[in-house]
């Protein structure tokens, strides 16, 4: 985005999160009167799904506003000083305690 403003990112968030409290309320309302005049609850009013549609939109803009400068994800950038084995190391699966060794002392003993 070419206008990344430090006022304008938060602005629109709070009012989109001002203008969904709104709608949520707006819905409450119209599900208490849909009650008192003994009406069945179909579906909400096309204003209120608007106004909730948009409010998500501005949140969203304002989310990323506000975060505005993103990182570059070529893969040649992230790797470029890294090597084949420190990338493709992956510890966390290595293990040691398997069925492998109960094995071996099956087979240990059969051969015996």
């Amino acid at each position: 985005l070419l206008f990344c403003s430090a006022m304008l990112g938060p602005l629109l968030l709070w009012g989109g999160l001002i203008s969904l409290l709104h709608a949520a309320y707006s819905a409450n309302e119209h599900r208490g009167y849909l009650k008192v005049v003994n009406e069945p609850f179909d579906s909400l009013p096309l204003d209120i799904t608007f106004q909730t549609l948009f409010s998500l939109f501005l949140c969203l803009v304002g989310i990323v506003l506000i975060k505005c400068r993103f990182e570059n994800i070529q893969w040649s950038l992230q790797f470029k000083d890294k090597s084949y084995e420190s990338v493709s190391s992956c510890p966390s699966f290595y293990t040691f305690n398997h069925r492998g060794r109960v094995l071996h002392r099956q087979l240990e003993k059969q051969f015996q």
